[in-house]
């Protein structure tokens, strides 16, 4: 169905491959081509009920092949966990010619990944994306890691796989739920980078309840190769061009972070795109029109439009957020849909930490107030 390249500039290459095939016979035919002594395949609790335990069986015909399962959720992504399972790494002494595979979500992504990258000085790294999240936003780029009591993924590393193997079956599969936290990072790509996905995504929306994949692949498609370019140009954030993919982020990770993560990654991105949003339009960037057609998608998949937390909150939690620099707080700003708001020569804009605490109270009201 398709094959993307991201070739970076010393060399390296990240591969995502999509095609319509059940997970264990993609997995094993990319693996024949390998010559790994042994595999080893981290899942969360759940994904090791639905396909973990059948994939492992299925490549095990292929290499020696482990199982490394992990709790669902948020909370894995602790150095606790971590510990644990670094430890069990550490106790089999699987050589250097291992791989590592992800199998499942953006936890398990982030989790594995950084074990991939500092067990042995780093060891291949394979993703494979099991929801539609992942698919079109966290396991193409390389980052990873773990959450501390202070902020979401302040322990971590850039470390690119060398190959995310995408099936649209996952798809088909998934609950509602776990299609509407995609479908805020899918939005979120289209926002930035393609306002006529847009328009067709505004004019014929997906239900979630029974979704459509000839509809829905094709975004999927559209954001990973979007994704990829602004990987390809900046892979560790240097000019800014990939901090883009940071819009709604700022905010969003910080609600999460208040929430203790009852309010999930899709959601609070979500709310974090509308404040942001409302921030590009209090400084002048955006047409207030722009901003009320980004609520209403957003409406339209269920996501809340108020933040229930206090400015001061998330304004605490932001002053820590690591895209920070110079003391100040900074973060992408959105000029139309389609199109990013350029700080002069630069893709993100810094403000001094009063005028960003000024400016969240205001996009905070102007959010809420918008739902009464």
């Amino acid at each position: 169905m398709a094959k993307i390249n991201l070739k970076f500039k010393d060399g390296r290459t990240s591969q995502i491959i999509m095609l319509d095939k059940k997970p264990a016979d993609l997995l094993c035919g990319e693996l024949k081509k390998e010559k790994y002594q042994y595999v080893v395949l981290f899942c969360d609790s759940q994904v090791a009920k639905l396909y973990g335990r059948a994939v492992e069986q299925k490549i095990s015909s292929v290499t020696k092949t482990d199982l490394i399962t992990f709790p669902v959720g948020e909370q894995s992504k602790s150095f606790p966990v971590f510990a644990k399972i670094i430890g069990q790494v550490a106790e089999k002494k699987y050589p250097r010619d291992t791989l590592i595979i992800a199998l499942g979500g953006g936890v398990t992504g982030d989790l594995t990944g950084f074990i991939a990258s500092i067990y042995m000085r780093g060891v291949d790294l394979w993703q494979v994306p099991t929801t539609l999240l992942a698919m079109v936003d966290s396991s193409i780029g390389g980052k990873n890691g773990i959450n501390s009591r202070y902020a979401k993924n302040i322990i971590g590393t850039f470390y690119q796989p060398r190959k995310i193997l995408v099936t649209p079956q996952f798809l088909q599969s998934l609950p509602k739920s776990q299609l509407q936290e995609g479908m805020a990072e899918l939005i979120k790509t289209l926002i930035l980078f393609d306002r006529a996905s847009f328009t067709k995504l505004e004019n014929n929306p997906i239900n979630l309840n029974r979704p459509n994949l000839t509809k829905l692949v094709p975004l999927v498609k559209t954001c990973m190769v979007a994704k990829g370019r602004a990987v390809i140009a900046d892979e560790r954030e240097v000019t800014g061009l990939r901090s883009l993919l940071n819009f709604g982020h700022t905010v969003g990770h910080a609600i999460e972070k208040v929430s203790n993560h009852r309010i999930s990654h899709g959601q609070a991105v979500a709310t974090g795109m509308i404040v942001e949003s409302y921030m590009s339009y209090l400084l002048g960037k955006i047409k207030k029109s722009e901003v009320l057609k980004i609520k209403k998608i957003l409406q339209q998949y269920g996501f809340q439009d108020s933040v229930d937390f206090p400015h001061k909150m998330l304004y605490n939690t932001i002053k820590l957020d690591k895209k920070n620099r110079g003391g100040g707080v900074c973060l992408p700003l959105v000029a139309a849909i389609g199109k990013v708001a350029k700080n002069r020569s630069k893709w993100v804009f810094s403000f001094p930490r009063n005028r960003f605490e000024e400016l969240l109270k205001e996009s905070i009201e102007l959010t809420n107030e918008a739902v009464k």
